[in-house]
């Protein structure tokens, strides 16, 4: 029997607040004339480099609540291993929540952290600069907040990876990072790496890569398993911020090799150390001071990215030297100004008879190396499946998410989720009319499908998912930018979910709610 744990918001939030004490920036004061004085290296970015969750801090650096300096840098993140194995004398100036304007502007929305623009910390004598940037501005964050707390996706049968609200901020401002078009105030990569070259014309840059939370397939093992989650995370959930951190790597590998610098990839060192994994994890769960962060085994792991990735640097990147070389799904996403890259059809069409759902991806099927797989998660159901066409008895009549995963030769994937509702008490049809409901897609990033049906009440907000009642069938379809369709809210009773499955699922709640309230961001 799986165990379910259960914390007090206020043990939560003393464990939040006694998390290291406070501790001083660190600036490097060396007179950059000494020839004798060890090379400069200058340490940037945000949480994941800063060391967020691991006290020690440096001085003033280290307030909980945020009402004075917060940035979290820890004497036990990996610039400190990277410094003193290769000589280097350091100045850090990475802050835990660090956007890509921080690097340009002091932080508005932190007047009082006394912050400058981290990209003032670099000069002539630079020689080494690392940093981690961009899931701030994606706003990794908040969707993990969203992901385990929002009411709507408490419930078993939802997921927030088929919420438009939720996966087409992500998108676009991946895309904004890669250059190919704007998002708020998200400034693109090549835009920071331009200044650092004019700044620290002779250093040698390392972009460290995101390693991924979860497994690609997802776990349902870890605190707070509640619906086949993982640290409160349903699976397809998982698998979804899984691809968008494998996108993010690769905007963040093709700018860095484009403008002639070094990427650091975590993939092969975190492999089987995720969250909920094979091996031990290199990450804190949701319970933690860490949040969701590396712990001391991951910031290791991290130096040691680091430190082979100069070891094996070849001699251009010494010096800055532009150039380009792509793989993979770089190559997919192409140059910025390309235009958006083409992403697998993820439309899919899903019939319930009884316990058997009938899975179609019509999009897939034909597609030469395309792939579908497809996630059924319920209260208590947990299946995954691979094919354009599957039938597959789940063996239980409650209500379901089927989430769509779409990869496509290219290596991009699609998602799209509907929800088959539970059938009626009696094994009849459920009240909804039959006859099907159809989803259209819109054009434009982050457009809406209308979604019509006889007897159906469709929503008038995004992000609630299309209900498939016994016998029915169901056909959703999704925009090329990869945003999923939904449609109308069903009452609590008709989705079968007991007041002992939501009692459980407002404690999860209240865990996450208070973990919001301790102000947590990469």
């Amino acid at each position: 029997m799986k165990k379910r744990y259960a914390l007090s918001s206020g043990l939560l939030l003393a464990v939040l607040l006694l998390g290291g004490a406070p501790a001083a920036r660190a600036v490097d004061s060396a007179d950059p004339t000494d020839s004798t004085a060890p090379p400069s290296y200058v340490v940037m970015g945000d949480s994941y480099t800063s060391g967020f969750g691991l006290p020690p801090y440096a001085r003033n650096t280290y307030s909980p609540l945020g009402v004075t300096n917060n940035c979290q840098r820890s004497f036990s993140s990996y610039p400190a291993r990277v410094a003193a194995q290769r000589g280097y004398r350091v100045t850090n100036v990475s802050c835990q929540g660090a956007v890509t304007t921080d690097f340009f502007l002091s932080p508005a929305r932190r007047p009082r952290w006394g912050e400058p623009p981290q990209l003032d910390a670099l000069g002539a004598d630079t020689a080494l600069i690392t940093f981690t940037l961009g899931t701030n501005d994606a706003g990794f964050g908040p969707v993990l907040t969203e992901c385990i707390a929002r009411p709507d996706f408490l419930l078993p049968s939802r997921t927030c990876s088929g919420d438009p609200r939720v996966t087409a901020r992500v998108d676009a401002a991946i895309a904004a990072l890669d250059g190919r078009g704007v998002s708020g105030d998200v400034r693109s990569l090549d835009s920071v790496l331009a200044e650092i070259r004019a700044r620290a014309p002779r250093a040698q840059v390392v972009g460290v890569g995101y390693p991924a939370l979860y497994p690609e397939g997802g776990s349902d093992s870890g605190i707070l398993v509640q619906g086949q989650r993982c640290e409160g995370v349903k699976r397809a959930d998982q698998r979804w911020m899984f691809e968008k951190t494998t996108e993010l790597n690769a905007v963040i590998r093709s700018a860095m090799l484009r403008n002639g610098y070094l990427y650091a990839d975590p993939e092969p060192y975190f492999s089987g150390h995720a969250l909920c994994d094979a091996g031990p994890s290199y990450f804190f769960g949701l319970v933690s001071t860490g949040l969701f962060h590396p712990n001391q085994a991951g910031q290791n792991v991290l130096a040691d990215m680091v430190l082979d990735t100069l070891a094996a640097a070849p001699s251009s990147a010494l010096s800055g030297i532009a150039g380009s070389v792509d793989v993979g799904i770089s190559e997919a996403l192409g140059d910025p100004g390309a235009g958006v890259p083409a992403r697998p059809d993820a439309a899919l069409t899903v019939t319930r008879a009884g316990d058997t759902l009938t899975l179609d991806a019509p999009g897939v099927r034909g597609e030469e190396s395309s792939v579908a797989e497809w996630y059924v998660e319920g209260a208590t159901v947990d299946r995954v499946a691979v094919g354009d066409h599957v039938e597959l008895d789940i063996g239980s009549d409650e209500s379901v998410s089927v989430t769509l995963v779409a990869t496509g030769g290219n290596g991009l994937t699609s998602f799209a989720t509907a929800t088959a509702t539970a059938m009626a008490g009696d094994g009849e049809k459920s009240d909804a009319a039959s006859g099907g409901s159809s989803a259209t897609p819109q054009s434009g990033r982050g457009a809406l499908p209308t979604v019509t049906a006889p007897g159906e009440t469709v929503a008038e907000h995004p992000g609630v998912m299309v209900d498939i009642p016994e016998g029915e069938v169901s056909d959703a379809s999704l925009s090329a930018s990869g945003v999923v369709t939904r449609s109308r809210a069903m009452p609590a009773e008709e989705t079968g979910e007991t007041d002992e499955r939501n009692g459980g699922l407002m404690t999860m709640l209240a865990v996450a709610l208070v973990t919001v309230a301790a102000g947590w961001r990469r």
